[in-house]
C-alpha cells in the first residue's frame, strides 16, 4: 500500500464481525455496495445510477495506490510541487460509468479533471453520476481528440502553465467483444497504450496506466523505450490482487531506486515434553530464539503469559523441504540403477537376445516394410490400380500443357505512361464506333453461356487461363467476352490467337488508362489529403472517403470496369443466359463445362429442401481449398451464406439475377457504398436488399486463383511462374478424377456470427458515384465521350 493510502492500515472497522474476522461478501453486489458506501463517507461521492451492462466493479484501495503513485510521478516529472488545479488537467480516459478515478483525483488533489468514454451508455451514466457530485455540469467526451486542451494543446504548442496528464486503465485481454469492451480490446492493453502514446505525446506530458497483467507490464516498458520515452515501474498489492502501475514521459526525471524488502517469516519451535515449570519454558523458548538470531521483541512477561513478536531476518530454512525431497529422489534413482545393473550382470544371456532395443525394432521393421513395398510394386506395375477410384472421362490432348515451366515471368510493376497524344491515337482506333471485336462466330453455333473475362495487362496469366481452356472438353459450347480497360500489344495477340471458340472483345472507354491529367484519370487539380509532400490545390475538385482520403484513379479504375462490363452483357448479349464471372489470373479444370451445368442443376434441385424461399447463385470454387484422392469429395457440394471475400471467384449469375443487379434498389446501394471493391460493395447491396443469399460449390475447385502474390494489393509481389507449374502438376496429380458422373450428396460450411460490414473508403469522390449510376444504362463509346457526361459539365 502507499503511504498516503487511507486504507493501508486495513478494513474500515464497519465490516467486521463480533468475532473481529472479516465478513465474507462474494457476490459482485456486496462489493459494490461496499465500495459505493466508502465513496461516500470518505470522499463524498455519489453514484445515482449503476451500469446494466455488467461493469467491472472498481476496487477502491488499488484506485488509490494507483493516484498516489502518479501523484508522485506527475510531482517528479513536471517539477511542480505541488501540482494544484491550475497546473494539471487531468484526461480519465475510459472512465466507465462512473468515472471514479477522474472523481477521486479532482477531490484529493483539486485537479481538473475532462472524461473521455467510447461507449454511449456508459457515457451517459458517467455524465450523470460526475455531474451529481460537481458543481457544474459535465460533459464527457467520446474521444481525447473532442477534449478542448487537447485541441489547444496542438494548435498552439506546449503551455507552461498547463501540463495534460492521462490517468487509464486499459482494457486487459484481446478481444473484440462489445458486451465486454471494459475488459476486452483489440490488441489488449499493451497495443492499447502504445497506440495511446503514440497518437498523443505531443499534446500530453505524462501518462499513467493502471496494469493488470505482468507480462503486459515488461512489454509496454519495452515499447516505451523503443520510442525514446521513459518509464517507471511500481507493482502494487491488495490481497490476493497485484497491479502495476506505469509512468510514461518524454521528459527525463529521477528514477526511484528498487528494492527488495525484508521478508517475513513465521517461526515454529518444539520443547520436549517433561515437567517444567512455566518459567523454565519461557527461558528455554527465549534462549532458541536468540540463537536463531531472531531477536524477539517482548510485550508482555507475567507469571502466566509470554507475549512477543519475533521476525526472521536472515534465510536460515530456505529450500530446505525441496532440497531434502531433491536428496531422496537421487539416491532413489541410484540405488535403483545399481539393482537394475546387478540383475544385468547375475543373467547368463545377454538381455537384447531375448528383448530387442527399440532402434533394433524400428531398423527390422523399417526393412521389412521395404521389402514388401518393393515387392509390390514389381508385381503390380504402376498404373494398374490408378483409376479403381476414379473415372475416366473424355479427355483433350494435355500432354504439352503438363509440361512445368521453369522460366520466370517478367512482368511490369506499373502501366506504361504514353503521352496525350498517344492515348488519343489509341482512343480513335477503339472507340470510333460502336462495334465489338468478334472471332470465330461462323465457326461456331450461338450458345446461352458465357465467361466474361476481365483483364489488364498481365499476359503471363492470361495465357495460362487460355491454355486450360484450349484443353476443356465442350469448350465449343460457351462464348468468350474478354474485357480490357488498358491496350496492349501482347494480350492482344493472345486474344486474336483463340480458335477454339467464339470471342468477343470489348474495351472499357472511360478506363483510366485511356487518359491522362483529367477525369477519369488523376486530374492535377484533384484535392489531396494534407501531408509534407502534397501540393496545395486551390479550389480542388473532389471529395473525401470515409477516412479522410481523396480520388485515386487506379483505385477505382477496376470498380467502374466490372461495373460497365456486366451491364455492357446484359444489355448486348441478351441472348445469354448463364455468365461466368473470371479474371485474367483465373485458371479451370478441363471439365468445367461439364461442372457448370451439373452445379445448375443440382443447387435448383436442392435449394427448395435446404432453404425455401432463399435465392442462390453458384461458383465453380473457392479460396483455399484442399485437394484430395477421395472421390466423395469430388462428388459433393459445399452450401454456405454468400461472402464476396471467399465466393467472387468463377461466379456463375444467370440472367435474372444480373437483371436483379440492375434493379435501382440494388444499384443505389453498390453505387453509394464507399468501398473501392466492387466484391465488397455487392456484398454490402446483396446484406442490405436481397438479405439471404445461399451460394453452392463444389468441395474440390474446379478454378484456381494464380496471381495470389501480386497484383492492386501487392505492389511488390512476385508475379513469377511458381503458381502455375504448382497448379499444372495439380491437375497432372489428379487428372484421373476429372470429370465426375454426378454430384451425389452436400454439406454445410462452418460459418462464423456475422458481422456488420465496414467499408474500405476509396469511393468518396462524387464523380465516381454519378458515373456509377450512368453506366447502368449508358454503355456505348458514343454514349461515354467526356463532353456527353453530364455530371462533368457543371
Amino acid at each position: 500500500m502507499h503511504p498516503k493510502n487511507p486504507y493501508k492500515d486495513g478494513v474500515p472497522q464497519e465490516f467486521l464481525g463480533s468475532c473481529g474476522k472479516i465478513l465474507v461478501l462474494e457476490s459482485r453486489q456486496a462489493d459494490w455496495f461496499i465500495t459505493k458506501r466508502l465513496l461516500k463517507r470518505d470522499f463524498n461521492i455519489d453514484i445515482l445510477e449503476d451500469a446494466r451492462h455488467g461493469s467491472i466493479v472498481p476496487v477502491l484501495p488499488l484506485r488509490l495506490n494507483f493516484l498516489f503513485n502518479a501523484l508522485d510521478f506527475v510531482t517528479k516529472v513536471l517539477a511542480l510541487d505541488p501540482p494544484g488545479p491550475q497546473s494539471i488537467v487531468a484526461l480519465d480516459v475510459g472512465c466507465g460509468p462512473y468515472g471514479i478515478i477522474g472523481q477521486l483525483a479532482a477531490k484529493l488533489f483539486n485537479w481538473q479533471v475532462r472524461y473521455t468514454e467510447p461507449v454511449e451508455e456508459s457515457r451517459r451514466l458517467a455524465a450523470k453520476n460526475i455531474t451529481a457530485n460537481s458543481e457544474n455540469d459535465v460533459l464527457v467526451a467520446k474521444e481525447i481528440e473532442d477534449v478542448e486542451e487537447v485541441k489547444t494543446r496542438k494548435r498552439s504548442g506546449e503551455n507552461e502553465s498547463r501540463k495534460n496528464v492521462v490517468l487509464c486503465n486499459p482494457p486487459w485481454f484481446i478481444g473484440s467483444d462489445d458486451k465486454n469492451h471494459e475488459k476486452e480490446i483489440t490488441g489488449g492493453e499493451v497495443q492499447f497504450v502504445e497506440h495511446l502514446i503514440k497518437q498523443h505525446q505531443a499534446s500530453v506530458d505524462a501518462f499513467c496506466f493502471l496494469i493488470g497483467r505482468k507480462k503486459s507490464s515488461l512489454l509496454i516498458i519495452k515499447k516505451v523505450h523503443k520510442m525514446g520515452a521513459h518509464a517507471e515501474l511500481t507493482k502494487m498489492r491488495q490481497g490476493t490482487k497485484t497491479r502495476y502501475f506505469i509512468g510514461v514521459s518524454f521528459k527525463e526525471f529521477e528514477k526511484k531506486e528498487t528494492f527488495k524488502p525484508k521478508k517475513e517469516k513465521c517461526f515454529s519451535a518444539s520443547i520436549q515434553n517433561k515437567k517444567r515449570s512455566f518459567s523454565e519454558i519461557k527461558s528455554e523458548l527465549l534462549e532458541i530464539m536468540k540463537r536463531r538470531e531472531l531477536n524477539p521483541i517482548i510485550a508482555a512477561n507475567t507469571g502466566e503469559l509470554l507475549r512477543c513478536s519475533v521476525c526472521v531476518v536472515n534465510r536460515q530454512w530456505a529450500n530446505r523441504k525441496e532440497k531434502r525431497k531433491d536428496w531422496k529422489r537421487e539416491n532413489h534413482r541410484i540405488s535403483e540403477k545399481w539393482d537394475k545393473k546387478k540383475e544385468r550382470e547375475k543373467m547368463a544371456i545377454p538381455i537384447w537376445r531375448i528383448r530387442p532395443s527399440p532402434s533394433r525394432i524400428r531398423f527390422f521393421g523399417f526393412l521389412v516394410l521395404f521389402l514388401v513395398f518393393t515387392s509390390f510394386c514389381y508385381l503390380f506395375p504402376a498404373g494398374s490400380f490408378e483409376a479403381r477410384a476414379s473415372w475416366s472421362g473424355p479427355q483433350s490432348d494435355t500432354s504439352k500443357y503438363f509440361q512445368l515451366d521453369n522460366r520466370k515471368a517478367f512482368v511490369p510493376k506499373n502501366d506504361p505512361i504514353l503521352s496525350n497524344e498517344e492515348l488519343r491515337l489509341i482512343r480513335d482506333r477503339l472507340f470510333s464506333d460502336d462495334q465489338v471485336r468478334k472471332f470465330n462466330h461462323d465457326a461456331y453455333p450461338a450458345v446461352t453461356t458465357a465467361l466474361l473475362i476481365q483483364v489488364h495487362n498481365r499476359p503471363q496469366f492470361f495465357k495460362v487461363l487460355l491454355d486450360s481452356l484450349r484443353v476443356a472438353e465442350n469448350i465449343h459450347r460457351v462464348e468468350l467476352i474478354i474485357s480490357h480497360d488498358i491496350y496492349n500489344d501482347e494480350m492482344q495477340n493472345l486474344t486474336s490467337s483463340i480458335d477454339f471458340c467464339r470471342v468477343t472483345q470489348i474495351y472499357f472507354p472511360l478506363s483510366a488508362s485511356f487518359y491522362r491529367d483529367q477525369f477519369p484519370a488523376d486530374d492535377p487539380n484533384n484535392c489531396q489529403k494534407e501531408s509534407e509532400n502534397a501540393k496545395k490545390v486551390e479550389n480542388c475538385r473532389g471529395e473525401a472517403d470515409t477516412y479522410g482520403n481523396f480520388r485515386e484513379a487506379r483505385i477505382v479504375n477496376i470498380k467502374h470496369h466490372w461495373w460497365w462490363k456486366l451491364n455492357f452483357s446484359a444489355i448486348h448479349f441478351s441472348h445469354i443466359e448463364t455468365f461466368v464471372l473470371l479474371e485474367e489470373d483465373h485458371a479451370l479444370m478441363p471439365d468445367f463445362v461439364e461442372i457448370i451445368d451439373q452445379i445448375q442443376s443440382f443447387a435448383a434441385e436442392k435449394n427448395p429442401t435446404i432453404r425455401p424461399h432463399v435465392p442462390f447463385i453458384t461458383t465453380l470454387g473457392t479460396y483455399k481449398a484442399k485437394m484430395t484422392y477421395n472421390q466423395r469429395d469430388w462428388q459433393t457440394v459445399i452450401s454456405s451464406s454468400f461472402n464476396s471475400g471467399k465466393h467472387n471467384m468463377a461466379m456463375i449469375l444467370t440472367k435474372s439475377f444480373v437483371e436483379k443487379l440492375r434493379s435501382p434498389p440494388m444499384v443505389k446501394l453498390f453505387c453509394e457504398y464507399d468501398d473501392y471493391n466492387w466484391d465488397f460493395s455487392l456484398f454490402n447491396a446483396v446484406q442490405e436488399n436481397i438479405k439471404t443469399l445461399r451460394v453452392y460449390m463444389p468441395q474440390i475447385p474446379h478454378v484456381f486463383h494464380l496471381g495470389d502474390k501480386c497484383g492492386l494489393h501487392h505492389d511488390k509481389g512476385d508475379c513469377s511462374a511458381a503458381n502455375v507449374d504448382s497448379y499444372r502438376k495439380m491437375l497432372k496429380d489428379h487428372r484421373y478424377f476429372f470429370f465426375p458422373p454426378n454430384f451425389t450428396s452436400w454439406r454445410r460450411a462452418t460459418e462464423k456470427v456475422k458481422q456488420k460490414l465496414k467499408p474500405n473508403g476509396g469511393w468518396g469522390d462524387r464523380r465516381d458515384r454519378d458515373l456509377c449510376y450512368f453506366l447502368v444504362n449508358n454503355v456505348d463509346p458514343s454514349s461515354l465521350r467526356l463532353d456527353q457526361l453530364p455530371f462533368l459539365q457543371s
